[in-house]
Order: C-alpha cells, then structure tokens, then sequence
C-alpha cells in the first residue's frame, strides 16, 4: 500500500495540470497537495512536478524502509512506529486521493455548486473507512504478533 502513494501522486499532479488547463486558479479553487506548492514555488510547473514525484517516491521509501528494515515485532516501542507508519501512510494516501478527485472533477463540482471543503471530508472520510476495512486484520495480527511471524502487508 506504500508503493501507491507515488502513483496517487502522480494523479495528483496530471489533476493539477488538467485544471490549470481549463482555466481555473489553482489556489483557489483546486486544494491538492501539489498544487498548493505548485501555486506558492516560483519555478517551472514541470521541474517543480519532477521534485514534487521525487519527494513522494523517496517518502514512500522511507516509510518502506523503516516497516521492513527498522521495525521489530517484539518490542512496543517498534509496534507503536509500525501504527504510526500505517497512520500517516493512511493520511497521505487519504489527502492524494481527495485531491486528485477533486482536480479531476472540478469542472463538474463548480458547475453544480458542490461545496468543495464538504466533499474532501467525505473522499476523506471514505478513504480512511476504506483503507481501515482493507488493512484492519494485517495491522492488529502485526501488532498482536510475538515475534514469530510478520504479515507482509503493504
């Protein structure tokens, strides 16, 4: 589930440039990740989209590394790290996803007055419900676990 956080990104910046291309004012009325940096940095929209997927690649890294490499099953300290990598892994998978959404389909919300904040709560909403349907068994036998065993879920 880490290794999708690149490719969430990836959407998240295609959505950016497709709003930017019907004309909207990405500041206003677009709130994805990337296009919040986009909108704030100075330099070229495609280098600054380059950086942007190099950094969530080396994140998605990162949280690999420290679930696969760092992490032990016994210890508490360890199980308590692997909740707080699922968590954040859940939250930059729950922001991607809402604002790729949104930047997609923005034309059609505008049009039809759909409140954007209320509709990123719920695509928020429900990619968290989702994912912690998904990963709910893997995650308590992980942290359950005695050390003999690890679920390779990710």
């Amino acid at each position: 589930m880490i290794w999708v956080l690149p490719f969430l990104a990836f959407l998240d910046v295609l959505s950016t440039f497709y709003a930017a291309g019907q004309g909207y004012v990405l500041g206003a009325s677009e709130g994805g990740s990337f296009s919040s940096f986009f909108v704030a940095g100075s330099i070229d929209g495609y280098l600054y989209a380059l950086i942007y997927m190099l950094v969530m690649v080396g994140i998605s890294h990162l949280l690999w590394h420290i679930k696969t490499k760092v992490i032990k099953p016994p210890s508490r300290f360890d199980k308590a790290l692997f909740v707080a990598v699922v968590v954040v892994t859940v939250y930059v998978y729950a922001r991607l996803t809402a604002a790729f959404l949104l930047g997609f389909f923005l034309p059609e919300i505008q049009s039809r007055g759909i409140s954007i904040p209320l509709l990123a709560i719920l695509i928020y909403a429900f990619s968290v419900l989702s994912l912690a349907v998904y990963l709910w068994r893997a995650v308590v036998s992980w942290v359950t676990a005695n050390g003999s065993k690890k679920t390779e879920q990710g």
